[in-house]
């Protein structure tokens, strides 16, 4: 993954959450990467700053652009963006309306 910069992570970990430690491992591996988008139902357990601490520490360019977001609005917009099915993207779309009202009041997670 030398040259990949964005990405967009849609419920890609598993029932258990068992392939969220992969994904970050494989991130980490990416020296270009800039923004990082992790949107869908993450386990119970999931610990924003043991995924995000590692994978930020691992981007290229500390620049103040450098992102990973855990179900924002802007996230879920972008998988909306990219969805092969009309359904998906519906149902993405009605996600980022979610995350933009959870934004709003402030009880979503951002790191």
């Amino acid at each position: 993954c030398p040259t990949l910069e964005e990405v967009v992570v849609v419920d890609a970990w598993g029932e258990d959450g068992s392939g969220l430690s992969a994904l970050r491992d494989f991130l980490c591996g990416c020296p270009r990467l800039r923004q990082v988008d992790i949107v869908g139902e993450l386990p119970a357990d999931f610990r924003v700053g043991a995924f995000s601490g590692p994978v930020r520490a691992a981007m290229a360019a500390a620049e103040d652009g450098n992102a990973v977001r855990f179900n924002s609005a802007e996230g879920w917009r972008r998988a909306a963006a990219h969805a092969v099915s009309v359904r998906d993207r519906r149902r993405h779309e009605k996600r980022a309306v979610e995350a933009e009202a959870e934004e709003a009041r402030g009880s979503l997670t951002a790191e």
